[in-house]
């Protein structure tokens, strides 16, 4: 198996086997970078997938966390890795009968790799603020779009913020199993 591909093999197995063990709510999620000239500060053209899984109360407040793996298409071979993070789920969701709309926000650490952004790999912070809408395909499942921006923060080696600090447009699906 090509050294690259390595990760995304690994991460996808964790997540379906941690996938029964989300507990009161959790999705699968895929997204990418979508190029914007007029709001951002550098081209990524990457895509994410990974993982959240959170727990809902009775007013609609989402609390849990994520774990993501973002992997580069902007070199020649395609979907090389570039990054892992993970960190706090926060958000705020309303239901509506089979609809669902909520705004969410994401903070994590992470390591990029030299493959993402101007210089050598680092440790990094992220952060991604979203909205999503989506519905309920069945009593347990549901199908979400979501759209936001995410930035990206290198932390070390070098000082926070020299090497790189990203902020590009998202969007993305996912499914969620709820409660």
């Amino acid at each position: 198996m090509h050294e690259n591909r390595k990760p995304m093999v690994l991460l996808l197995l964790l997540i379906t086997a941690s996938y029964p063990c989300f507990g009161n709510a959790g999705a699968l999620f895929w997204g990418m970078h979508i190029g914007s000239p007029s709001f951002e500060d550098y081209e990524l053209d990457c895509n994410f997938f990974g993982f959240q899984f959170y727990t809902v109360s009775s007013g609609g407040q989402r609390l849990g966390g994520f774990g993501s793996l973002i992997v580069s298409g902007a070199r020649p071979e395609p979907y090389v890795f570039g990054g892992v993070t993970g960190g706090v789920y926060l958000g705020q969701e309303l239901v509506l009968g089979p609809v669902v709309t909520a705004s969410n926000l994401l903070l994590g650490l992470g390591v990029t790799s030299s493959n993402i952004g101007r210089d050598a790999g680092h440790i990094a912070v992220i952060g991604e603020a979203h909205i999503e809408a989506g519905f309920f395909i069945s009593d347990w499942l549901q199908l979400t779009c979501f759209g936001g921006i995410q930035s990206i923060l290198n932390l070390f080696p070098s000082w926070p913020s020299q090497a790189y600090f990203f902020y590009v447009p998202v969007w993305g699906i996912k499914f969620a199993k709820v409660e």
